[in-house]
C-alpha cells in the first residue's frame, strides 16, 4: 500500500489558505496578461504603426482622410469612415482592412500609390488583427498641421535661450558682429553726430530732430552724450505716441465701428491713451498682453484707478470690427474677430483657420480654437452692430457704484441749497431768465447746398457769437434737419476767439 502525506488545516486557517491560494493564482493570471499586453503593444510600434505610417497615412492621417477613415488612432479604425468600422478585433472575415489590403473589393494601397502590400506586409496586419487588434495609440499623435513630437521641436515655438553675457558697453553689437561674420559681411561706417541723432529720434518718435537738438549733440563731447538724447526721447511723450501707433495698427484700433454706417465709438479714445500711456510707463509686455485680454478680471492693482485702468485696457476686445445690423445674430462674427487677431497679433499665427477645421501647417485644432471661443463669447460690447442708430449696452462705469451715489447725493445737496437761495436775488432770477431765452434761441441755420458743405460765418455773422460769463454753463447743441443718412453726413464745428473777462 502507498503511504501519502497530507497537511492538516485547522478550520480557522483554511479560508485563509484559500485566499492566499487564489491571490497567487491571480497575480500569475495578471503577470501572463499584463505580459501578453506588453508583447502585442511591442508587436504594433515594432511592427504594425511603421507600417501604417509607411502605406497609410499619406492618405489616412491628419487633415488628409480619404474616404473619412484616419489610420492614425484607436478611435478612428473603430468608427471607421464611409464604409463603416475599418477592424473588428479578433475577426479577420469582417475588417474591411484586411479586405482591402488583399484586394478584395477594396484596393488600398491603391495600384498609383504604390500598389499592394507585400505578402509578409500582409502577414503583419492579419497577425495583429487576429490577436485582438491591441493599439495604444490612445489619443492623436496629430495637432493640426503638425505631429507633436514635430510640434515639440519646431524652432518658432521654443522658448527663448539665455545666452553667454558679453561684459562690454557694444552687448548689442557683439551679436551683430557674429551675423556679419557669418556672412562675411563688414559693418557699415560709424554714422556722424547729426546722422545718429536723426536716426534715434525718427526711429524712437517718428518725428525729426528740431535744428537746436541737433546742434546741442553735436557740440556735447561729453561720454554720456548719446545717452542722455536716448532717455529724453525714450522720457519723451512721443516715444508712446509713435510705438503705440504701431501696436494699434497691429490690434486693428479704430474710432469708429467699421461696415457701412462706420459710426464712432464713443470710449475708443480711452484705450487708445492706455496703451500710449503703458509704453511710456514701460510696463511690461507680459502685463501689457493681460491686460488687454483680461484687465477687467486681474487688475494690477486695488486702487480705483488701477481697477479702471484694467478695464479700460480690455478695450483691446471692444474695439473688435462690428458686423450685421442684427445684434443677436451677428455678434459671433464679432468673436471670431478678436480671436483671429488675438492669434495674429499674440501669436503669429492664423488661429482664424481652425474655425472650420483643423489647421493646415500649424498645430492648432478645431478644438482649440473653440475651446478660445468660449472664453471670449462672454465679452460684452458697449456698442455692438453697426446700425445707423446706436444702442449702447452694458456699459461698465469706471466709478463704483458706491460712488456715484456718494456725488449724486453731493449734488443734489448743493442743487437744492442753490435754489433755497434764488428767491433772495431777484437780480440773479431775471439775469437766469434772460439766459434761459438766449440761449433757446436758434444761432443760425442753413440749408446744405450741393457741394455738402455750408459755412455759416459766411451767411450770418450776427448769429455766431453769443457772450456768456465764467462759471456759466453752455449747452451747444447742432439739430440736424430732414431725412439724414448715418453714411454721409458729418458735421465739423469750430469754436474760435473765446474771450473769458
Amino acid at each position: 500500500m502507498m503511504g501519502y502525506s497530507r497537511t492538516f488545516i485547522p478550520a480557522g486557517n483554511r479560508a485563509w489558505a484559500i485566499s492566499r491560494r487564489m491571490t497567487i493564482c491571480v497575480l500569475i493570471t495578471t503577470c501572463i496578461l499584463t505580459s501578453s499586453s506588453l508583447l502585442a503593444d511591442e508587436y504594433f510600434e515594432k511592427k504594425v504603426r511603421p507600417l501604417l505610417v509607411a502605406k497609410c497615412y499619406q492618405c489616412h492621417s491628419g487633415t488628409k482622410t480619404s474616404g473619412g477613415l484616419s489610420l492614425e488612432t484607436k478611435a478612428g479604425w473603430m468608427k471607421g469612415g464611409e464604409s463603416g468600422p475599418a477592424v473588428f478585433p479578433g475577426d479577420l472575415d469582417n475588417s474591411l482592412l484586411i479586405d482591402a489590403i488583399n484586394y478584395r473589393g477594396l484596393e488600398m494601397p491603391p495600384r498609383d500609390k504604390g500598389g499592394q502590400l507585400k505578402p509578409e506586409e500582409i502577414e503583419i496586419l492579419s497577425t495583429w488583427v487576429s490577436q485582438g487588434a491591441i493599439d495604444p495609440r490612445i489619443a492623436s499623435q496629430q495637432l493640426g498641421g503638425m505631429s507633436k513630437q514635430d510640434a515639440k521641436t519646431w524652432w518658432s515655438y521654443q522658448p527663448v535661450k539665455a545666452v553667454a553675457k558679453v561684459e562690454s558697453a557694444e552687448q548689442i553689437d557683439h551679436f551683430i558682429d557674429q551675423t556679419l561674420e557669418s556672412e562675411s559681411l563688414r559693418p557699415a561706417p560709424l554714422a556722424t553726430r547729426r546722422e545718429l541723432i536723426r536716426r534715434a529720434t525718427y526711429d524712437l518718435t517718428g518725428l525729426p530732430p528740431t535744428h537746436s537738438e541737433v546742434l546741442n549733440f553735436q557740440n556735447d563731447h561729453s561720454d554720456g552724450a548719446f545717452l542722455k538724447v536716448i532717455n529724453r526721447l525714450l522720457d519723451s511723450h512721443e516715444y508712446g505716441e509713435h510705438w503705440g501707433r504701431h501696436w494699434l495698427d497691429v490690434i486693428r484700433y479704430a474710432d469708429t465701428a467699421g461696415e457701412n454706417s462706420d459710426r464712432p465709438l464713443p470710449h475708443a479714445w480711452r484705450f487708445r491713451n492706455w496703451v500710449i500711456d503703458s509704453i511710456n510707463q514701460d510696463m511690461p509686455f507680459t502685463d501689457f498682453t493681460k491686460q488687454q485680454l483680461a484687465g477687467d478680471l486681474a487688475p494690477l492693482g486695488n486702487s480705483i484707478k488701477q481697477k479702471n485702468d484694467g478695464i479700460i485696457a480690455t478695450g483691446y476686445l471692444a474695439v473688435a470690427r462690428r458686423y450685421g445690423h442684427n445684434i443677436n445674430n451677428d455678434i459671433h462674427l464679432m468673436h471670431e474677430d478678436v480671436i483671429d487677431n488675438l492669434g495674429k497679433a499674440f501669436l503669429g499665427l492664423t488661429v482664424g483657420c481652425a474655425r472650420c477645421h483643423d489647421h493646415k501647417y500649424d498645430p492648432i485644432t478645431s478644438n482649440d480654437y473653440y475651446a478660445l471661443y468660449g472664453i471670449f463669447s462672454s465679452t460684452k460690447f458697449s456698442f455692438p452692430g453697426c446700425e445707423p442708430i446706436p444702442h449702447p449696452s452694458d456699459l461698465v462705469p469706471l466709478t463704483l457704484v458706491g460712488e456715484q451715489h456718494k456725488a449724486y447725493e453731493t449734488y443734489l445737496s448743493e442743487k437744492a441749497a442753490y435754489e433755497a437761495n434764488i428767491p433772495n436775488n431777484p437780480k440773479t432770477v431775471e439775469r437766469l431768465k434772460l439766459l434761459s431765452a438766449q440761449f433757446n434761441t436758434t444761432l443760425a441755420t442753413a440749408n446744405v447746398g450741393q457741394s455738402g458743405k455750408q459755412r455759416l460765418e459766411d451767411h450770418f455773422p450776427d448769429k455766431n457769437t453769443h457772450p456768456i460769463k465764467k462759471g456759466e454753463v453752455l449747452q451747444l447743441r447742432i439739430n440736424r434737419n430732414e431725412n439724414y443718412g448715418a453714411d454721409s453726413t458729418g458735421i465739423r464745428l469750430n469754436i474760435q476767439n473765446l474771450k473769458v473777462p
